[in-house]
């Protein structure tokens, strides 16, 4: 049976500093703080739930742990005028992604098109969050990661590769950006929380069991026990092999099955790698045309027919814009147990305002 769906109405603004500042109190950088903080908020403004705050007190157990160097520099290896080689230092995932977006940026405003790789990084959250920020109002962004293994092959049992997220994104003009978010993976880790908390089984052929079964049941392993099926069967695994060439073999970092697990084993490094591309769009053609073009696409979607029960077609990122215009006009929605979650982490380090952020409660139909 399923239950009562129980969230806070918070103001945007309120929630970023005082994520910052709980984040600070834990040892991160007031700088990198307030990345991070900002990076797991657009995570939940966009819909990407199981990217947001749900997962606030999975990095603050690996700071504690010491997994995480929240204070180390990130240094660049290695440099071309449209290249560049980061080392992550195992820092965290998000301001590492910052820092590589602004280089590679940087780098394609003068040179046109910037690859930059990275090492000895850590989980970065949402994808699209880095593809959007390289995309900006001006340039084609191209963001990814390689991951621990959780993705099983077409009909394999058990574990074979990591779900190897990836972003595309292109801007929209007034539709926002064209922002392709997926990863190799039926459905988010992230996601079980969400079927958990509201007793919900999970939809066929998305997760299996240790033993290779496949389930429904959101409580029939432990959180961390189970095991992607690849979305699109051999379309889905052979995107995350390719993604593992652009990030692992091109940084030189561990490949899938080095990495440790982000729930399992909270007291070690993960050294995922990433990269980062940006292409500046009027070294091809006019920004002002390429924008009119993609807003043209965009309504051609719009006018798609769909079958007899069937929402309308949305572009690629809309559901993110849609959410993301939401919640900043009328508050962000976060589930009880992560405004709980969030508020007792606060607590054990003496920051007791957050009734202030957390102060609207609701009952969802």
């Amino acid at each position: 049976m399923e239950i009562k769906d129980i969230r806070y109405r918070v103001d945007v603004s309120k929630l970023i500093p005082f994520a910052a500042k709980v984040l600070t109190k834990y040892g991160e950088d007031p700088e990198y703080a307030s990345i991070t903080a900002n990076a797991l908020a657009e995570a939940d403004i966009c819909g990407v739930r199981s990217h947001g705050f749900v997962r606030f007190g999975q990095y603050i157990t690996k700071i504690k742990k010491g997994s995480l160097a929240i204070k180390n520099p990130i240094e660049v290896a290695h440099e071309t005028e449209t290249t560049a080689l980061v080392n992550g230092n195992n820092g965290m995932g998000f301001v590492i992604s910052q820092k590589a977006v602004e280089l590679a940026r940087a780098k394609a405003a003068k040179s046109d098109i910037a690859f930059v790789s990275v090492y000895n990084a850590n989980h970065f959250g949402a994808a699209g969050i880095w593809g959007s920020r390289l995309a900006g109002q001006d340039m084609i962004g191209f963001a990814g990661s390689n991951a621990e293994r959780i993705v099983s092959a077409p009909g394999g049992l058990g574990r074979a590769i990591g779900s190897n997220p990836f972003s595309l994104a292109a801007p929209a003009g007034k539709y926002g950006n064209l922002c392709l978010d997926i990863s190799a993976g039926a459905m988010a880790q992230g996601k079980i929380w969400e079927y958990r908390r509201l007793n919900k089984p999970f939809p066929p052929q998305c997760w299996l069991r240790p033993d290779g079964v496949e389930t429904t049941d959101p409580f029939s392993a432990d959180f961390a026990e189970f095991i992607m099926f690849p979305f699109g069967a051999h379309k889905g695994f052979g995107l995350a092999v390719m993604m593992e060439c652009l990030s692992a073999l091109l940084a030189g970092g561990p490949l899938n099955k080095e990495v440790p697990s982000l729930a399992r084993d909270m007291d070690k490094p993960q050294l995922l790698s990433q990269f980062y591309c940006a292409i500046r769009i009027e070294a091809f053609r006019p920004l002002a045309d390429f924008i009119k073009g993609a807003e043209t696409i965009i309504e051609y979607i719009h006018e798609l027919p769909v079958r007899e029960g069937f929402p309308p077609v949305m572009y690629p990122g809309e559901p993110e814009f849609l959410s993301r215009k939401k919640a900043l006009e009328e508050g962000l929605l976060i589930p009880e147990t992560v405004a709980k979650e969030v508020l007792g982490l606060a607590e054990a380090v003496d920051i007791l305002d957050g009734q202030e952020v957390f102060n609207q409660r609701l009952e969802m139909s």
